[in-house]
């Protein structure tokens, strides 16, 4: 719920300091804060509390500010304060602004203050339309020091006396100036044309607004604020200061953000209610409370679904348009999902289980599929067509690539919105429809990309989002005759069924599928990286992972050695809710799952397999689908334990004496998603990633997966590559076009 206040408003930020005790050639206001720079935390700020007018002053040596604000708000005006006279100063260098915004109020910022909020802004406004000629931000504090002191009686502001200047009965006031103040427009230029320079340097003071505002007989207002509100950072340790002051404030908001309405499907650009009104609710995996309750689609919602589909990439214009306006959409879609980056993320935390730093990560990366994707739809532009050569001279050929038409992608529920965007951003990029079908445990970052993707302008029809059980909306969607193609992500099980559905009518698929990758260590590789690898390549995310390394193969003479210290750091691991500061593996994401894996670890004992660490149900966590990481030692190469995926924190390990042997152990599986080796011998390494039979082959490393490059598998791992050029291509057709330029043919007509 937004408490914006509909009043004119015109900010005028101040970045003109270079910093010099930043001891750093980059200018102040640049100095990040979290996944931004100072001046941009301003700016997001001033954005979030509705004022659409900004004026930022940068100094004489502005140049990369004022890039920065070309890419960050390129609609703010700028202005240039030459000469370092004092704050009122730096105000008037954006006269301009101030002549041209004659009605509302004037709120002055600066631009090294990271953590101002909306809130903050909000409250200034409030108090000049009140009434005050002038509102001043201030803060209570223990440590008053250097702060100028508000005198404040009756509700006035009477002056603000700094620390230098005042009394000894004056220093004793703890309410303290924030810096940040508000001015009515039609007073603005007034008060500060009246300013002058109150000092033996000649400097303008902003503060001197309130001396002459009360001589004038204006009211004057002192708003209180938070004192981390208003935080300036001149230094490096204040930089320090605001960091972690940032972070925990992250971290409350994240845990804090409200769940939204989530019974209604996204068709045709409205969002309506399922046909026979059907919910479902989705649980929290960390204590088994519902979620949130979620509309559930059945097969007339799915028509509907594809018909919107079919009608958008049949009629509209979205297929049409160049790449480069497509282009333009899908980075919308990018900054959209950036700006909520926190808030998507607690969603992934609370409905997948994962911890908030892999959801973070997550969402990152799906911001950067979408960008990634718009540069490919940019670039399509450029080579378009593609003239072919035949070897006869009557004849011209040439090939364009077409989007493939209406695509249904059903993804997992493992990383649900990153799952979305390896499908939704390559298939837009092409020109192609989707209707997209998330997991059932798992369904609500979808329905956000919906809404993100909405206020993008991305037209309707072109994204449906339809949420829903497998049977009653993934079946009929994958059955459906309007859908050009299907692309899959999730069980080998259902794999199978995906291609029995598109048979019928010989649909384009493709399928990524399970995995059970090898991870080959030999005796000289350094043993604390190769732990680290090992429990990154299968402990990430729960071990809910298609790619991971579950099966690893250590050479003989390092095997003792790395098998009590993966043992030992197994058992480190904190396990716990993903909000939790620390905590490095949350819950599985259902109850189903973990009884799939804890029957599997019951029957790999049965098997002969030796479970030494783990395995269990952690005894401090009574609610929640939580497992402690599971390490098997000694695995039998036969078992269903070493040759069957798991999808859970669980490790096998085996001994092994050759370079041969190993490669033969690695490729006797049915899978061949990813596999990886690590030794300091790079040759052999090389010749080990050639002999792997795996789509993914990782060298000294475990599971890096990057935008640009393609991600699929051999065998029973799927069909197609996602991600990179191949993923793009993935939703085109390939078109030849021959043209005839001779004489009649005279064929049959002579």
């Amino acid at each position: 719920m937004s408490d914006n206040i509909d009043w004119p408003t015109l900010a005028v930020i101040l970045a003109a300091g270079q910093g010099t005790r930043m001891r750093s050639p980059l200018p102040k206001v640049l100095h990040p804060v979290g996944n931004r720079p100072l001046l941009g935390h301003v700016l997001a700020a001033v954005e979030a509390a509705g004022i659409e007018q900004r004026a930022v002053v940068v100094g004489a040596g502005g140049a990369q500010v004022a890039e920065y604000l070309q890419q960050a708000a390129p609609a703010a005006q700028v202005f240039t304060q030459h000469g370092q006279l004092g704050t009122a100063h730096a105000v008037l260098a954006a006269r301009p602004a101030l002549q041209a915004h004659e009605q509302g109020c004037v709120l002055v910022l600066f631009g090294d203050s990271p953590l101002i909020t909306p809130q903050t802004l909000n409250r200034l406004r409030r108090a000049l339309i009140d009434g005050a000629a002038v509102a001043v931000a201030g803060f209570h504090t223990q440590q008053p020091g250097p702060y100028g002191r508000l005198l404040v009686e009756q509700g006035r502001l009477l002056a603000i006396r700094e620390a230098k200047d005042a009394s000894p009965q004056e220093l004793d006031i703890n309410f303290c100036n924030g810096g940040v103040m508000g001015l009515r427009a039609d007073t603005c230029l007034w008060l500060l044309d009246r300013i002058g320079n109150r000092n033996a340097q000649g400097e303008y003071y902003l503060t001197d607004a309130v001396a002459v505002a009360n001589e004038a007989g204006l009211a004057v207002a002192a708003v209180e604020v938070e004192e981390t509100d208003v935080l300036g950072v001149n230094d490096r340790e204040q930089l320090q200061v605001a960091e972690q002051l940032y972070q925990q404030r992250r971290q409350r908001r994240i845990k804090e953000c409200p769940m939204a309405d989530y019974q209604r499907l996204y068709i045709g650009g409205e969002w309506v209610s399922p046909v026979q009104r059907g919910v479902f609710e989705t649980l929290d995996p960390s204590d088994e409370t519902v979620l949130a309750r979620v509309a559930s689609a059945t097969a007339e919602d799915i028509d509907l679904a594809v018909t919107a589909a079919r009608i958008a990439f049949d009629e509209g214009d979205w297929p049409r348009w160049s790449g480069a306006q497509r282009a333009q959409v899908l980075r919308k879609i990018a900054e959209g999902i950036r700006v909520r980056q926190d808030e998507l993320a607690a969603i992934e935390v609370r409905d997948n289980g994962k911890p908030l730093p892999e959801a973070l990560w997550d969402i990152a990366d799906t911001a950067g599929c979408f960008d990634f994707y718009a540069g490919l739809a940019e670039q399509s532009d450029q080579h378009s067509e593609r003239s072919i050569e035949v070897p006869d001279a009557r004849f011209t050929s040439s090939v364009i690539k077409e989007p493939v038409g209406v695509v249904a992608a059903i993804i997992p529920w493992n990383f649900p919105m990153l799952m979305a965007s390896w499908k939704v951003a390559p298939a837009l990029a092409a020109g192609c429809t989707v209707v997209l079908k998330p997991s059932e445990l798992t369904p609500l970052t979808a329905l956000e990309l919906a809404g993100i993707a909405d206020r993008a302008g991305l037209p309707a029809g072109v994204l449906n989002v339809v949420t829903g059980l497998g049977r009653e909306a993934g079946a009929p969607l994958a059955e459906h005759p309007q859908v050009d193609k299907i692309a899959f992500t999730g069980s080998v099980p259902t794999g199978r069924k995906i291609m029995q559905a598109a048979a019928s009518e010989i649909k384009n698929i493709s399928l990524e599928l399970g995995g059970k990758s090898p991870f080959v260590i030999f005796a000289d590789s350094d043993l604390e990286a190769a732990v680290e690898w090992i429990l990154f390549g299968i402990f990430w995310n729960q071990g809910q992972v298609c790619s991971a390394t579950s099966r690893v193969l250590v050479e003989r003479g390092l095997y003792p050695a790395l098998l009590e210290r993966l043992i030992a750091a197994t058992e480190q691991i904190r396990i716990g809710q993903g909000f939790e500061e620390g905590v490095k593996l949350g819950p599985l994401v259902s109850q189903g799952q973990l009884d799939k894996v804890l029957a599997a670890i019951t029957a790999g004992q049965r098997e002969g397999a030796r479970l030494v660490s783990g395995g269990v149900r952690p005894g401090h966590l009574q609610k929640g689908y939580y497992l402690t990481p599971a390490i098997f030692a000694d695995v039998p190469d036969d078992s269903a334990l070493w040759c069957e995926e798991i999808f859970g924190p669980v490790v096998c390990l085996r001994a092994f004496d050759t370079e041969a042997e190993a490669i033969r152990l690695a490729n006797d599986s049915p899978f061949g998603l990813a596999a990886a080796v690590m030794s300091r011998d790079i040759p052999r390494c090389e010749r080990v990633a050639r002999g792997f039979r795996a789509g993914i082959v990782w060298v000294n490393c475990s599971q890096p997966t990057f935008v640009e490059a393609p991600w699929g598998g051999y065998k029973q791992s799927g069909i197609g590559r996602e991600l990179g050029e191949w993923g793009y291509n993935n939703y085109l057709e390939t078109k030849q076009i021959t043209r005839y330029n001779g004489e009649p043919w005279g064929w049959y007509l002579k």
